[in-house]
């Protein structure tokens, strides 16, 4: 079946109006010039006005925000946690009570640093009311500071048993651990077992050194009726080191309750109530201060000029939260292979909707464009030559301009005049003096 060379013809003319101005023309076949297709029939198109207009041209940076200040929350020592007070995600001042440790170890060796200091006390006070006292009370001391010297040794050798089976257990739960048998858990109790074994150990050693030393203030003080100055310095000298223990055990016990260095939100939780640990490095928190954010970002060098510190610049998120940011340095160093500069910024956060880590974009206005403003799409590339398709009493007419700016959407263009109907698509493929018919008009008209 023969198809009319008319309807061939009227075909051309359609799919030539449908193509985009990006794309090179198609010259009319040999057997058919562009007036004469036009003459078959109009070819449907769709216009916008030109009008005068403005088009801001900007670049744009991209980076991450950062807390303005992180804290990472550490034990001093070692333990077993009580309670966590605290989840990701809640806001805390500095201060708070983050999480307590178990501190019933630590009590007893307060108690028993308490009962040392008071036995270096008393024994203080006794060498200064030593002076003068007879023979035969000066015997009776002696066997006192005996008495408390055996005593002593005894608390000693029991304290050492409990240290010794401990490290048994504990090397043994080590194995036991290493061959998978225990769990990590009993590793650590066992741990925290010895430590308060040694602890109560070291103690008693303690208690035994001052009870030694009583001892030989009494026998010092059985040879001589007068204590010297000098014993008494000694016995000063032991109650000023038993007071130190005492502090030093209670110290333990103030950090056993674990507070905020800062103010902020709960980013990380490493810690769960019961799990024991050893202190250290271990980080059980960490803690986001987001009130004021910094952000990093990178600039091309040729766009500096535009930035200068103390600039206000919009900031844009992933989450799409806008805030305002202000230039705080452009860091005085550039790469040599992308030619780019770091930006530093300061991005307040009063609605608390920004956070560490947010994704953003940072958008720099450079220049204004003013003049006749088309849509881009309306511009079209035909080997070079530049120019739009204007509807001039339903004739096509192709009109020459040069393009000052564009963006994605429009363009502002030299050498065409506002309140002219602009062909917004296939113009590349419509010729002067085709005939046009108009389908729709864009909502751009003014």
């Amino acid at each position: 079946m023969r198809v009319p060379i008319s309807f061939l013809l009227i075909a051309l003319v359609l799919a030539g109006g449908a193509s985009g101005c990006d794309k090179a023309s198609k010259k009319p076949a040999a057997t058919a010039s562009p007036a004469a297709v036009a003459e078959k029939a109009a070819t449907p198109v769709q216009v916008a006005t030109s009008r005068h207009g403005l088009l801001k041209e900007n670049a744009v940076m991209t980076g991450h925000l950062q807390a303005g200040a992180k804290a990472a929350v550490h034990s001093r020592i070692a333990g077993k946690v009580l309670k966590v007070y605290y989840k990701v995600g809640d806001k805390v001042s500095a201060g708070d009570t983050l999480i307590t440790l178990d501190d019933s170890a630590l009590r007893a060796s307060e108690r028993q640093a308490e009962a040392n200091v008071m036995a270096a006390q008393a024994r203080l006070r006794q060498a200064k009311d030593n002076l003068g006292l007879t023979d035969t009370q000066l015997d009776l001391e002696v066997s006192r500071a005996q008495q408390a010297v055996y005593q002593a040794q005894a608390q000693v050798s029991l304290t050492k048993a409990n240290l010794d089976d401990a490290i048994h257990n504990q090397k043994r739960q080590q194995s036991l651990y290493d061959q998978s048998a225990v769990s990590k858990y009993s590793v650590e109790q066992n741990d925290l077992r010895a430590k308060t074994c040694r602890d109560q150990w070291e103690a008693a050693k303690s208690a035994e050194k001052a009870a030694q030393e009583a001892l030989k203030i009494a026998q010092a003080n059985r040879r001589k009726v007068q204590i010297s100055e000098s014993d008494v310095q000694a016995a000063a000298a032991a109650v000023e080191q038993a007071q130190a223990a005492l502090q030093s055990v209670r110290t333990d016990i103030r950090d056993t309750v674990i507070t905020a260095p800062i103010s902020g939100t709960i980013i990380a939780r490493n810690v769960e109530p019961g799990q024991a640990f050893g202190g250290g490095s271990a980080q059980l928190m960490m803690i986001a201060d987001n009130s004021k954010l910094e952000m990093y970002a990178p600039l091309e060098e040729a766009y500096s000029v535009y930035v200068k510190p103390g600039a206000q610049l919009n900031v844009t998120t992933s989450l799409n939260v806008k805030a305002t940011a202000q230039v705080l340095e452009i860091v005085p160093s550039s790469d040599t292979t992308t030619h780019m500069m770091n930006v530093r910024m300061l991005v307040p956060n009063p609605t608390g909707k920004l956070f560490d880590g947010n994704y953003a974009t940072v958008t720099i206005d450079l220049k204004d464009h003013e003049g006749t403003q088309i849509p881009r799409s309306c511009v079209c590339n035909n080997e070079g030559k530049i120019f739009v398709v204007v509807n001039q009493n339903n004739v096509a007419k192709r009109v020459p301009v040069s393009v000052v700016f564009q963006n994605d959407t429009d363009a502002i263009v030299k050498g065409l005049q506002p309140g002219l109907m602009v062909v917004t698509s296939g113009g590349t493929n419509i010729f002067d003096d085709q005939k046009l018919e108009i389908a729709a008009e864009g909502a751009d008209k003014k």
